[in-house]
């Protein structure tokens, strides 16, 4: 671009939205300035191109609650003699009560999914362990 002539913003759109160059490079290519890209993007509606795609709700409960089943299985193992047990059983507590809050707020807007993949009785047992692991570390 020499100066006094616009920006080719089409070139520019491409460029941009095809990711193989960095901002920089584009704005080099073109002889724009990095705020004149972020106002044209902002102007024309480009989207991001870093966006991360949203997890599922439903998903973010079954990868959670796998994370509450390792973490009652590595208790189970270890000796919670030797280790904090304090900083467990606030983990524990704390994954378990962000767990009921997803599945709450799954239940109250209707979940999509005909079938929750992790049965309630499953759900039931997984709490009962915990609780029956806090009160064992209490004792201790």
């Amino acid at each position: 671009m020499t100066a006094g002539t616009p920006p080719d913003w089409p070139a520019i759109e491409q460029d941009y939205r095809k990711g193989k160059l960095t901002i920089a490079r584009i704005c080099k290519k073109h002889g724009i300035s990095r705020s004149a890209l972020a106002k044209a993007k902002n102007r024309y509606g480009w989207p991001g191109r870093y966006t991360r795609p949203l997890v599922q709700r439903d998903q973010l409960i079954e990868r959670l609650f796998g994370v509450l089943e390792k973490q009652i299985k590595s208790m189970e193992i270890r000796d919670m003699n030797a280790a904090n047990p304090d900083k467990e059983v606030a983990l524990l507590g704390t994954l378990s009560r962000t767990l009921e809050k997803l599945v709450e707020l799954d239940v109250k807007q209707g979940a999509t999914s005909p079938k929750p993949k992790r049965p309630r009785s499953e759900m039931m047992a997984l709490r009962e362990k915990i609780s029956a692991r806090i009160s064992q570390l209490e004792k201790t």
